[in-house]
């Protein structure tokens, strides 16, 4: 078993320790994730998180979950699948359905575009887009893009709305990576009382109360349990928290259905520092997380698509993706949407 990709000395010699990203210590939230890195925002945590012997954890939101493939007698290989009837970290709107296209569907008409040089960089830009329906044309949001950090070891294909085997490194448990792909999004919680003015996203104040399983043993594995009752870390770790997790919001990598080993716990949250890497999620400075927190519209289905820029470049066709040079629109303030914003008044996005 690989120790916990945020502290590998983390693990307890019980057999009841749980492998939790906490929303209180370092590398982790009701959303924890595969955060920034050690040297860059975190304080160790104790040894000795575990269970009480008196206290179940609660479940919060539990998908099902997929266990490693596996050798039969006969040779062959089988999934075993878990069931489970409780939710699991769900896309704000529910009304999505699925559509068996590659690409982005048709009904989402906002998108986060993620992009770096290559696999194995940790840094990357952020562009923000929209588009009225499945046939208009997508439009900028703004005129610049804006920086972001990635997985220490780059970015690997995720489990999300894009097809499966496709070429390139694919993301596990503890790679240090981002996942790569196109990704619907989760809820929004952390240690902010309120959500950023304006925002129609579903948001939740967290705080210390729930924490996300990254250990694949786990029948909780990449969703969210209350800890009631565990040793929580000391008060130094919990204000460096606070900061990095102010704002959250849950990447939909590996929740469809869950499969161990996969990768777990993934989100856009605030840097400790300019472009220091990450353990995995995608970190931002917090005005433009917040910004983009107000901006993201349930109705509008939004989007994640993370990919190195020339894969991105392969695949923008076929998947309907934003062209990086596109226009940028203005906001259209009587239709509530983004419409062409006249040439003389257009900046060329930062590259």
């Amino acid at each position: 078993m690989s120790p916990n990709p945020c502290h590998p000395n983390r693990r307890s010699q019980s057999s009841t320790t749980l492998g939790l990203f906490l929303f209180a210590a370092p590398c982790v939230g009701p959303f924890a994730g595969h955060c920034s890195t050690p040297s860059a925002e975190s304080v160790a945590a104790p040894q000795h998180l575990t269970e009480t012997a008196t206290t179940t954890p609660t479940l919060v939101s539990q998908p099902s979950i997929t266990e490693p493939e596996r050798t039969t007698a006969e040779g062959t290989t089988a999934d075993s699948t878990t069931a489970d009837s409780t939710p699991q970290p769900t896309a704000a709107n529910p009304s999505f359905e699925s559509d068996p296209r590659p690409g982005i569907p048709p009904n989402a008409t906002q998108a986060i575009i993620v992009t770096s040089t290559a696999w194995r960089e940790s840094r990357g830009r952020l562009r923000r887009y929209e588009r009225r329906d499945a046939n208009s044309d997508w439009l900028l949001l703004d005129a610049e893009s804006f920086p972001v950090s990635l997985g220490r070891s780059g970015l690997a294909w995720g489990r999300g709305l894009h097809p499966d085997a496709l070429p390139g490194p694919v993301k596990q448990e503890g790679d240090y990576r981002s996942p790569a792909g196109l990704f619907d999004l989760g809820d929004a919680r952390g240690y902010a009382a309120e959500a950023p003015p304006g925002t129609r996203w579903p948001y939740e104040q967290s705080g210390k109360r729930f924490r996300c399983m990254d250990d694949p043993r786990s029948a909780h594995y990449n969703s969210f349990i209350s800890v009631e009752g565990m040793v929580m870390p000391p008060p130094d770790a919990l204000a460096k928290r606070e900061a990095v997790f102010e704002l959250m919001v849950f990447v939909m990598h590996n929740t469809d259905p869950v499969k161990r080993g996969a990768g777990s716990c993934l989100f856009l949250h605030v840097w400790a520092k300019p472009n220091a890497p990450t353990q995995g999620c995608v970190a931002m400075a917090r005005d433009v997380l917040a910004q983009t927190l107000s901006w993201l519209n349930p109705e509008q289905r939004p989007v994640l698509v993370q990919l190195p820029e020339a894969v991105y470049r392969t695949h923008s066709s076929a998947w309907s993706l934003p062209p990086l040079d596109a226009a940028v629109g203005e906001v259209d303030h009587a239709e509530g949407h983004l419409r062409p914003t006249p040439p003389s008044s257009i900046k060329a996005p930062i590259p």
